[in-house]
């Protein structure tokens, strides 16, 4: 049945039969890459928790020498993979192997706990192993991989640690020894000392950011806005910023853009730390003479909503901005 006939919510089933080259190895793992496509495009594959990822599934249908963990639940871990070393600030992301040697109906979750060099545990997250299992469960000699951000706190002391993983159910029975697994976070360059600021504008986005102030230098045919960001604790997402050049009541220009040129999310910086940017705006084809506003926030790129501003007196802004400053282009 060709495609362009299938019906909305029902499944279909393909066989497709291969032939094995007979200079095929005997051992290692195997792969079978699939994907699909018109005389287009490919169509994009969507992943377990509904994000694309690329235009080609993988399926592993053979595993690479003996799995380095085994649970009673049937459950192997056949390989893992950490991002280490790793400076402060993002998550320790680790990509895990498993197999199942026999049908698995129950619900299945890790523990992760990291531990420092006095086994003084420093961090705890539970993730489902592999989200969106269909009722049906996990069939036997099914391989699956899956990626697992672990949110450390971006300000996590540097050092050697251990990474423990344990398998249980919802039962919470571990069946099972936990695997380790070393791996070392290094120190990363923050500033926290008030840097020397032309004109102090201060005010809080959301309760998390607060904006110290800004320099502002005025080129032949460049403005450059250099804003200071101050992290009041734990950030919790990764905001993006906007910068705005009115005139008129009218955005004429603008900025956005996570911090340093993308390199720095918010969630990376540590309490009280001090974070600076550069934004530069052409005025070759502005109008001379005219009176120009800059305004600046944040806002969730997840969603767009933007960060209420507070400001010094503790009331809340009329706008999710704080006006920087008017300008007078000469």
């Amino acid at each position: 049945m060709d495609a362009d006939q299938w019906t909305n919510g029902k499944y279909y089933a393909s066989q497709i039969d291969f032939e094995a080259s007979g200079e095929l190895p005997d051992t290692g793992q195997l792969f079978l890459h699939f994907g699909m496509y018109n005389s287009d495009s490919s169509a994009e594959v969507i992943g377990s928790i509904g994000k694309g990822h690329s235009g080609q599934g993988v399926i592993q249908i053979r595993g690479d020498g003996l799995p380095v963990s085994s649970w009673t639940s049937g459950l192997q871990l056949t390989q893992l993979q950490l991002n280490s070393p790793i400076q402060q600030g993002p998550p320790l992301t680790a990509s895990a192997t498993w197999y199942a040697t026999k049908d698995i109906h129950d619900e299945l979750y890790i523990q992760w706990r990291l531990l420092d060099e006095h086994d003084i545990q420093v961090y705890q997250q539970i993730t489902d192993i592999v989200p969106n299992i269909p009722l049906s469960g996990w069939p036997a000699g099914v391989f699956a991989t899956e990626k697992y951000d672990l949110m450390v706190p971006p300000d996590i002391r540097p050092g050697i640690y251990r990474i423990e993983m344990q398998v249980y159910g919802a039962d919470q029975n571990t069946a099972g020894k936990p695997h380790q697994i070393r791996v070392e976070i290094t120190a990363r360059k923050r500033n926290f000392d008030a840097p020397d600021i032309n004109t102090s504008v201060t005010g809080t986005f959301g309760g998390e950011i607060e904006m110290l102030g800004y320099k502002l230098d005025r080129k032949t045919t460049d403005l450059e806005v250099t804003i200071y960001w101050r992290a009041l604790g734990y950030v919790t997402r990764d905001y993006k910023y906007f910068v705005h050049l009115w005139h008129d009541e009218e955005i004429i220009a603008q900025v956005d853009s996570m911090p340093m040129k993308w390199q720095y999310p918010t969630s990376w910086w540590a309490p009280r730390e001090i974070v600076g940017e550069k934004i530069v705006f052409d005025l070759g084809d502005l109008n001379k003479g005219k009176e120009y506003m800059i305004t600046s926030g944040f806002y969730d790129p997840v969603d767009g909503v933007r960060l209420p501003v507070t400001l010094p007196d503790g009331g809340h802004a009329d706008h999710s901005w704080i006006t920087i400053q008017e300008v007078f282009h000469e």
